[in-house]
């Protein structure tokens, strides 16, 4: 089906109705042309709620407050890791900050530095996001939700 809109102008300039023109393709009415008057505010009402159903169907909010409180989530994470477990490693090592530790390898002449510390901070940063997100699934029950009693 083949259409066109056409909207016809209020003296303010609004659209007060809309002209819509098609040519059937299918069916008993196959080649001839249709033009439906529409009211403007119901075409609005009709996409708005478009809209407002998909937002529903899909729960899309949840998915937004999820993404804010998971942002938010992270930076408080990041932060008891950069406050707290990082120092406490470094104060039991000694010396250098653990990312700053290293040891160099050679190889037929080419040397290669590999920081060791890098990585075992990362490993030690994965393994508290792990615990956080146990203990708060754990404390609100939230493994539960899906289980029928």
């Amino acid at each position: 089906m083949t259409t066109e809109k056409k909207y016809i102008q209020t003296p303010e300039g609004q659209p007060d109705k809309v002209e819509l023109k098609a040519e059937v393709r299918h069916g008993k009415m196959k080649g001839r042309k249709v033009t439906v008057w529409l009211d403007a505010d119901d075409v609005v009402r009709e996409q708005v709620g478009g809209f407002i159903d998909f937002i529903r169907e899909h729960a899309i909010v949840g998915v937004a407050i999820g993404f804010v409180v998971g942002t938010q989530a992270q930076s408080v994470v990041k932060q008891l890791i950069d406050s707290f477990i990082t120092p406490g490693i470094d104060l039991l090592i000694g010396g250098a900050s653990l990312d700053k530790r290293l040891f160099h390898l050679s190889l037929f002449h080419n040397t290669q530095q590999f920081y060791w510390g890098k990585m075992i901070l990362v490993l030690v940063n994965l393994l508290v996001v792990l615990a956080t997100i146990y203990i708060i699934v754990k404390a609100f029950s939230l493994d539960k939700l899906d289980k029928k009693s």
